[in-house]
């Protein structure tokens, strides 16, 4: 077991159910590549906004839609920082997929929205500006 300031964490588990929400955690393994996985697995959010988009374009279920995604995303980030035994994982990167429909909450999805929108989310995760970088 590791200790992350207060917090213990677990060894991983071995329970299909725990492996699942792991490959969630990973971007579905886009966010295990060695080389910016945070960017690369972030690369499924802007297909997952033109999915919810493509079903209803409202501002009310894009924000259903994060705040969906947010919930489900802390079991699905708990396994990933179980598997990886530290705090923030870079290959963990639900938490930035589960963002995008923030992003996009009053932007429909273009070509040119969606690279922005992309842009501003990773420039965003990597500085790491206040307030952020209390968390």
């Amino acid at each position: 077991m590791t200790e992350e300031g207060n917090e213990t964490l677990s060894p991983p588990s071995k329970s299909g159910l725990d492996r699942i929400l792991f490959l969630l955690s990973i971007g579905l393994g886009l966010g295990a590549v060695r080389t910016a996985p945070g960017t690369v697995g972030s690369l499924w959010g802007p297909l997952l906004i033109f999915g919810c988009q493509s079903l209803n374009p409202h501002p009310l279920f894009m924000l259903l839609c994060g705040v969906v995604l947010f919930v489900a995303g802390i079991p699905i980030c708990k396994a990933g920082i179980r598997h990886y035994q530290s705090k923030d994982p870079k290959h963990v990167v639900f938490d930035e997929i589960a963002a995008c429909p923030f992003v996009f909450l009053f932007v429909p999805l273009t070509w040119g929205t969606a690279i922005a929108g992309f842009g501003l989310l990773r420039f965003f995760d990597i500085s790491n500006l206040w307030p952020i970088h209390r968390y």
